[in-house]
């Protein structure tokens, strides 16, 4: 996709804030008409009720899929501004016979504005699916508003030249050209945003259809298939869809995060004894080593330390790993609050600090080997602190951007354990200028009154 392309899509979202405002200043307008707080009361029933009272759970509708479901937002906006402008259309039939022109020609202006408020937020919504052709959805967009506004204008037109009476078979005169339009025009550019929308689940249920065994046997048509797709269908246009879809991206992140810390160091020591031509004792306490990392892995024994003795302990078990594979030696150091909370960390929090615990380490074994490690901790119900030090050859200018810059993975991981849980990661130089140091910080709202 081009700059431009992306571009008209990143104004989208400013364009539903836009239009969501407008469709309530619209329902507040049709509100105060129906009610009788301005205007000329007509005596409205309890269906005359009916239009205003769906156009305000549409509105309800749009305010809890503001941020989390656009397509349903974006279809509570155009069905709010249809309803609004035919009821409005309904109420200025009503009144005709009873209003004045100065206040009918307001009145056929505020239909042509909601027409037009329906019509661009529709076109608007068209034009953000990214699997339709641009060009054509532009186009159409602008020939379809622009349908709305010279209905509008002509509404307004004759609605201002008191010589011309009012058809005796439509009291609202051209205003119903302008409901006519709204009918047209706006279910046809929505159902173009609608099929925009279902094009990317159509294409991942073609393709899990046609991960299916072909259905050859005699007598078998094609509506098994077309049945697996229906319901391939379905389970891909699903509300939970995307959120499960973003569980599982994240679980995988996750993953190659444990791998990175604890797999994969282990595969390189074995690796490079392997080149070295190292003894076969050694190469066998190297695999070995690997197995049992894999191994700790798949049993998640990682969560276990965390689940049986906190994060202290925990830290414990791992300052004790690391030694026991590597010449790094690692002292822990558990501070002292004079005013403790009661209770433990959180266990995506202290799981979070863990990891990063961990990754730190790693990079110290592999950069800084022979060097000594002092990990400090805070850990609280609603403060934890951590911070990994070692007295080895340190950062050189420029090495966290050289480090990103060939795609290795310590810091964005470190980063990314921090983000998921709130905390905040630092690494730089150590204070005292010898060494580097990895600092993990988490702090709860009420501790601080934030």
């Amino acid at each position: 996709m081009d700059r431009g392309s992306r571009t008209g899509i990143g104004l989208i979202v400013p364009a539903l804030r836009i239009a969501g405002l407008a469709a309530v200043v619209a329902v507040g307008g049709l509100a105060a008409l129906r009610t009788g707080l301005t205007g000329y009361p007509a005596a409205a029933t309890s269906g005359d009720l009916l239009p205003l009272l769906t156009a305000v759970a549409l509105l309800c509708v749009l305010g809890l899929a503001w941020r989390h479901h656009r397509t349903l937002a974006w279809l509570s906006t155009i069905g709010a501004a249809v309803i609004v402008t035919i009821d409005l259309a309904a109420y200025a039939r009503a009144i005709r016979a009873e209003t004045d022109d100065i206040l009918w020609q307001w009145l056929v202006v505020a239909i042509g504005l909601i027409a037009l408020l329906g019509s661009s937020s529709a076109a608007a919504y068209a034009i953000g699916r990214r699997r339709l052709p641009r060009p054509g959805i532009v186009l159409g967009s602008v020939v379809g508003i622009g349908t709305v506004a010279i209905a509008s204008v002509t509404a307004l037109a004759t609605a201002s030249d008191s010589t011309l009476p009012p058809p005796a078979d439509s009291p609202i005169g051209n205003v119903r050209l302008v409901t006519r339009a709204v009918l047209i025009v706006i279910p046809l550019l929505t159902l173009a945003g609608l099929i925009g929308d279902a094009l990317p689940a159509a294409e991942r249920a073609t393709k899990r259809v046609g991960l299916l065994p072909r259905l050859s046997a005699p007598g078998v048509g094609r509506t098994p298939r077309v049945g697996a797709w229906l319901r391939a269908f379905g389970d891909e246009v699903g509300p939970g869809r995307t959120r499960a879809r973003r569980a599982v991206l994240a679980e995988r992140s996750s993953i190659a995060r444990d791998l990175h810390a604890d797999v994969v160091p282990a595969l390189r020591r074995a690796l490079a004894d392997a080149q070295h031509a190292a003894p076969p004792e050694r190469l066998a306490a190297s695999l070995r080593q690997v197995l049992a990392e894999v191994e700790s892995l798949g049993a998640s024994r990682h969560a276990i330390q965390l689940e049986i003795g906190g994060l202290v302990a925990a830290l414990e078990w791992l300052a004790e790993q690391v030694e026991a594979r590597s010449d790094v030696s690692v002292a822990l150091d558990v501070a002292d609050n004079p005013q403790p909370t009661i209770g433990a960390p959180a266990a995506e929090v202290a799981a979070a600090a863990f990891r990063v615990a961990g990754l730190a380490l790693d990079n110290v074994v592999r950069h800084a080997p022979g060097s000594q490690v002092t990990i400090s901790v805070t850990a609280e119900a609603d403060l934890v602190q951590l911070a990994i030090r070692d007295d080895g050859p340190g950062l050189s200018p420029g090495a966290l951007a050289i480090a990103l810059a060939n795609g290795r993975r310590g810091i964005p991981d470190m980063a990314a354990e921090a983000a998921a849980c709130g905390a905040e990661v630092q690494v730089k130089p150590a204070d005292n200028g010898v060494g580097s140091a990895v600092t993990f910080r988490w702090e709860s709202g009420s501790r601080f009154g934030s």
